[in-house]
């Protein structure tokens, strides 16, 4: 007669020829095994911190203790690295934005950046570019565009400080010029006279101000909105 032990112990029947690594549960096939991680909610893989006597210790313990602490090791390793990196790139980011922010001052503009951490601060790509020309740095904006009545909103990265919102505009709402899969989702824009208004930051209620396309470049319009 065979010990209990030794039987499968999902079904009873068969003889356990499987041990679960991480229960130690014995079974008799694939479906036993199956059936004993559902019900008792087992991953089937030996925990590295449940203790194992020194009678019990095996080979596969010491390689097992072994990979864990290796991994371990990895795991610091690159969380160390990552740090570096943010602290990198919180850096970089920081004296990037320093540089727009100058930049602005020099042209009028009252620049106000989100704090770090925030998700704007973040998403916020404008930079400077060296222009020969000038000798001088100029300012490449990020420009979030929203089309209300289209429910539609783009983002335009490192746009020119000289570029027209009129030449911005062309590619999302010329009848012939703008991208056609873009013209169709703004088709209420298009062919009509469109009223362009910048939002107004840090002010109680939500407020804008008009500006003409035609005449205004992201220059004038940044410093139209400063404060």
């Amino acid at each position: 007669m065979e010990e209990q032990g030794s039987m499968c112990e999902s079904c009873g029947v068969e003889r356990g020829r499987y041990k679960c690594p991480g229960c130690g549960v014995r079974s008799c096939s694939v479906q036993c095994v199956k059936r004993h991680k559902t019900e008792r909610r087992c991953e089937g893989k030996r925990s590295n911190t449940n203790y194992v006597s020194l009678s019990e210790f095996t080979t596969s313990h010491l390689l097992s203790d072994y990979y864990f602490l290796e991994e371990a090791g990895r795991m610091i390793d690159s969380a160390h690295r990552g740090l570096q990196n943010i602290g990198r790139d919180t850096r970089e980011r920081r004296q990037r934005l320093q540089r727009v922010r100058t930049a602005a001052r020099k042209r009028g503009i009252s620049l106000q950046l989100c704090p770090q951490g925030m998700v704007k601060h973040q998403a916020n790509t404008s930079c400077t570019i060296w222009n020969k020309d000038r000798r001088d740095w100029g300012i490449q904006w990020r420009v979030r565009l929203v089309f209300p009545l289209a429910g539609q909103e783009f983002t335009e990265e490192r746009v020119c400080e000289d570029k027209s919102l009129e030449d911005l505009l062309k590619r999302y709402i010329h009848p012939t010029e703008s991208n056609p899969v873009i013209r169709h989702r703004l088709k209420r824009y298009v062919g009509q006279e469109v009223a362009v208004f910048l939002k107004v930051e840090k002010t109680n209620s939500a407020t804008y101000c008009q500006i003409r396309p035609q005449k205004f470049s992201q220059r004038k319009s940044q410093r139209q909105n400063s404060h």
